[in-house]
Order: structure tokens, then sequence, then C-alpha cells
């Protein structure tokens, strides 16, 4: 009985050293997901040193918006603005109270914006938004789901990227995500 007790026990003890040495595949797959993770927080935060980096299109349009918050920020729109001018030449400006995001609210938002870029020039492919995003309570700010996917909608079938930039707020998570969705991005304020 002492000798089965002892093979058993050493068999046991043979086991437990074969899992000690091996990696455990859990342990393994963390510190790969948390490295790739990890590279592309990076990739996707470094901040390119020229804004041309980011913008692209052949065929732009702007839409600025000209609500009472933005007085006083002028001086850094018309940079942001020069600077895109500079690399693209003239480009058509559609001008609106806000950008928020509605179907039925507010004649003078982004979605109604859109539309007006759009129709002036049919064969656009990008949309650069310049706002502060101080977001008012007034119906040209109102952002409801049905606007936001109607948006949607319009900047696939048209095949239009947006991007975003702003002079003062950063823009909220619905901007980001149209933004991204279209291919575009919201473009980092200098």
């Amino acid at each position: 009985m002492h000798k089965l007790e002892f093979k058993a026990t050493g068999a046991m003890e043979r086991q437990r050293r074969m899992l000690r040495k091996r990696v455990h595949p859990i342990r393994y797959w963390s510190w790969q997901i948390l490295i790739g993770t990890g590279v592309l927080a990076v990739a996707y935060n470094v901040t390119p040193t020229n804004l041309n980096e980011v913008m692209v299109g052949e065929q732009v349009a702007i839409i600025r918006d000209v609500s009472e918050s933005m007085r006083g920020s002028e001086a850094k729109l018309q940079r942001q603005l020069a600077h895109l001018k500079a690399s693209r030449g003239d480009l058509p400006e559609v001008r609106v109270n806000g950008l928020g995001i509605s179907v039925a609210a507010g004649r003078s938002n982004l979605f109604n914006g859109v539309r007006t870029a759009l129709e002036r020039n049919p064969d656009l492919d990008a949309i650069y938004a310049y706002s502060d995003f101080e977001v008012i309570n007034r119906p040209y700010w109102i952002i409801d789901s049905a606007g936001v996917d109607s948006l949607k909608r319009l900047l696939k079938e048209k095949r239009v990227r947006i991007y975003f930039s702003s002079i003062r707020y950063p823009p909220p998570a619905p901007y980001s995500s149209l933004a991204r969705r279209s291919g575009g991005r919201i473009v980092p304020n200098k």
C-alpha cells in the first residue's frame, strides 16, 4: 500500500510541475490584447503635424456655425478656415445657426446645411463643419435620433465624409460617431 501511494503522489507532483511551466492561454492572450490595444490607441491618437494629413477630399464644402455663441472666436475660426482654403482654394460655404441634427426642428442646422451643400454641389465627397459646439437651448441645436439616422443615411447614400472641427468645446458623441461612420473624423484643434 505504501508503494502505491508513492507512485500516485509522484505522478501528481510531475503533473503539477508541468502545469507550472506551461503558460496559461488566458494569461498569454491577455498580454497580447493589452499590447495590441495600446498600439492602436497610440496610432489613432497621434495628432498629425500637418492638418492636410487629416483633411481629405477633392470636392469639399464648408458648413459654418454662425450662432451668437461663436462671437469672440472669429480669429481662431479664420485661422482654421485659412489653413483649409490655402490647401484647397476657394470653397463653397453654407452658414447655419447651429449644428443640431434634426429633420423637424430648426431650419438652420447641420442636417439642412448638409442637404443644402449637396444640392449646390452633388459631387461633394467631403464636408468640413466648424463650430464651437456650445449646445444651447435653441431649435437649431436640437439633436434627435431621427435626424441622426437620416443624416447617416444621407452621408452613406451620397458617399460623403464629414469632418468636425471645434473652436471651443469637444463635439458631443453623435458627432464623433457620424464622422467615424462616414469615413471622416474630428479634426484636432490647432
